[in-house]
């Protein structure tokens, strides 16, 4: 049996979706899209976490306030072995990082140890993790 997708919850631009029977929620950032619920394993499975899915249109317009911020601020950078040590001890134990696309599935940024500030929010010093776990909150 499938879940029973209702929605439950909406903030800023995302929308919350459950399952009535199993509990299974799907945050999503932009357009709601109940179809993702068909492609979903039957109804009662265990799941360890909320999916969070980001809509193109969220992810460009999230990035460009990002680099706005960046960029009015002066462009500050975090220096390589702080770049490091965020990506190797924070992000990527975390259980938001998706190791296949090199992205937080909180917010849907690229995070990674290497690269510019523009391809990577690490990098970026004005920027910091949804959960609180680094940078300036």
């Amino acid at each position: 049996m499938k879940c029973d997708p209702q929605i439950v919850h909406v903030d800023d631009d995302c929308t919350w979706t459950q399952c009535s029977r199993c509990g299974l929620a799907v945050k999503d950032c932009g357009e709601v899209n109940l179809a993702v619920w068909e492609s979903m394993p039957d109804c009662g499975v265990v799941f360890e976490r909320v999916l969070i899915r980001h809509s193109i249109a969220n992810q460009i317009s999230k990035y460009a306030l990002a680099v706005a911020k960046w960029v009015k601020a002066g462009r500050p950078v975090r220096d390589q072995a702080e770049v490091d040590r965020i990506f190797h001890e924070l992000c990527r134990p975390c259980r938001d990082f998706d190791g296949g696309r090199g992205s937080c599935q909180m917010c849907g940024c690229k995070v990674n140890h290497s690269g510019g500030a523009l391809r990577n929010k690490i990098s970026m010093a004005t920027e910091s993790c949804p959960r609180g776990k680094w940078g300036d909150q």
